[in-house]
């Protein structure tokens, strides 16, 4: 097996430096969506193209947002739901599950596009 990182499409990187993502990625686009490598000339338009992962470890440290991704029960096939979660605006340790559609998304990866967008678009 040959596993490979997952990367945010330009549409969620895009969200995500509207939204002040600035961490430093090995991959990025151009303004116009090019996909570029970090070995590359970097410049200040371009946008990070981060991992899956590392977009929603950004979510939860810098937001406090936690994207929580099963597999949905189906005979047909393999499908996966989120569930949100976001802390309290008060000290506690206490997070709140956020209200999201019932959607169920054909594959892991697809679902955490979508999470990810979801919380970007309307939780930030």
């Amino acid at each position: 097996m040959n596993i490979k990182e997952d990367y945010v499409s330009f549409e969620t990187a895009k969200l995500l430096k509207e939204k002040g993502f600035e961490e430093p990625t090995m991959h990025h686009f151009s303004a116009d969506g090019t996909k570029r490598k970090f070995q590359q000339a970097h410049y200040p338009e371009d946008i990070a193209q981060p991992t899956m992962q590392m977009a929603m470890k950004w979510l939860r440290e810098v937001h406090e947002i936690v994207i929580v991704i099963e597999p949905y029960d189906s005979y047909e096939q393999e499908r996966y739901e989120f569930t949100i979660y976001k802390r309290h605006d008060n000290d506690t340790f206490e997070w709140d599950m956020v209200d999201v559609l019932n959607s169920l998304f054909v594959g892991y990866e697809k679902c955490a596009e979508s999470a990810i967008d979801y919380c970007l678009r309307n939780l930030i």
